[in-house]
């Protein structure tokens, strides 16, 4: 559904003024058949989209957590970087709405639509669609936290399983070196005074 919609509005790219307006402008369904359930195109692919990326990750499970344990970290890694960079993005997108909406109040024919709102920055030749660009990036940023999440499960099953599989080698073990391992101390003698001769435990003198 997710690829149904992209291919289909993205054909119509060619003819937009603005990168994504297409998927903002229109409604699917069209009112005019369904006028009391109907979303924008880019709605729709950011719901299907996220449903395809956890459906993917849930029914490959298994498979995921037989990687090594190396490559599930720096899968974790990089989804939180992918996190950090949407989430700046989020912000940034909503204060520039949010300052471009005020400033679109002196439009000629006011109520302004917020839907027309581009992002001007940098200085492309065709800006980029506001609500377009903040949806895809919110989605971005939902499928990094259900992935982190996703990854901080299977790493749980893993230790409770006790399966830690190619752990990361130590120095020591890594180069050849016999780890030193602490001696284990046994445990402490505790002397019974009734057992002890009577001749150790008293003074040379006493009586």
């Amino acid at each position: 559904m997710a690829i149904s919609f992209i291919v289909y509005y993205g054909l119509q790219a060619a003819t937009s003024p603005q990168v994504g307006a297409q998927f903002v402008l229109a409604e699917w369904p069209s009112p005019k058949i369904s006028p009391y359930f109907y979303a924008k195109p880019i709605t729709w692919f950011s719901y299907f989209g996220f449903l395809y990326w956890a459906f993917g990750l849930e029914s490959n499970k298994q498979r995921l957590t037989n990687l090594s344990q190396r490559w599930r970290r720096f899968a974790f890694i990089i989804t939180a970087f992918v996190a950090f960079g949407a989430f700046y993005e989020i912000f940034f997108n909503f204060m520039l709405w949010s300052a471009l909406e005020v400033l679109s109040n002196v439009c000629t024919s006011p109520p302004c639509n917020p839907d027309v709102l581009p992002n001007s920055f940098p200085a492309l030749r065709n800006p980029i669609n506001l609500v377009f660009a903040t949806k895809v990036v919110t989605m971005v940023f939902g499928l990094a936290i259900y992935s982190l999440w996703f990854l901080y499960r299977i790493e749980k099953e893993v230790e409770k399983r006790g399966e830690v599989s190619d752990p990361v080698l130590s120095h020591q073990v890594a180069y050849g070196v016999t780890p030193m391992t602490p001696a284990r101390m046994s445990k402490p003698t505790q002397l019974d005074a009734d057992t002890i001769p009577r001749s150790v435990l008293t003074k040379p003198g006493d009586s």
